[in-house]
Parts: C-alpha cells; structure tokens; sequence
C-alpha cells in the first residue's frame, strides 16, 4: 500500500527470460498476454556463446501468468524479475499524461 501512495499505480515488473526457446516465449506472451516483448543481444559470459534475452514490462498481477508460461515452455528458463516503479508506454501510462 505504501508503494502505491509513494510511486503511484503505474508500477509493475520488468521480466529478464534467458532461454534457447526464446521464440516459443516470446510467441506466447504476445498470444497469451497481449503484452510485448523486446529481444536484446546477449553474451554468455562464460562460453561466449550469442544469446537472446526476452525483455517484458509487465503488470504485476501478470507476473505469475508470464512466469508459468515460461516453465512450461523450458523448465530450465533463467528469469530475473526486477520491480519497476513506473511504465510509461502502450497498455500501461501514457508519457504524454506526464507535466512537462
């Protein structure tokens, strides 16, 4: 509640979704959700392999759809969920409501 008073009701989560099967991912919450997606460029740190990442805004009560989503397409999916404390864009607060 006290989130809500401080940032406002525009926060949400911002999902990171490493896995070989990012297309299956990505295909399903653009289907499934509505929501979409950003692909980024990534590399294993390790074994310098090439590697895709999903990026999502999400609403929160949108988290644990996304993320079973997710585990049924590959079990072995790396997710990192940060809290974003505003989402300016389509389906979430539009920028043009900001004061300039």
């Amino acid at each position: 509640m006290i989130n809500l008073v401080v940032y406002g009701g525009d926060s949400g989560r911002l999902l990171y979704i490493l896995s070989d099967h990012y297309r299956e991912i990505t295909d399903g919450i653009l289907s499934t959700l509505d929501r979409g997606v950003t692909l980024l460029n990534g590399e294993g740190g390790y074994t310098g392999e090439d590697k895709k990442v999903v990026m999502c805004a999400l609403r929160k009560t949108e988290y644990h759809k996304v993320k079973r989503l997710v585990h049924n397409i590959d079990p072995n999916a790396f997710i990192i969920a940060a809290e974003s404390y505003e989402v300016m864009g389509e389906g979430f607060k539009s920028s043009a409501s900001e004061e300039k």
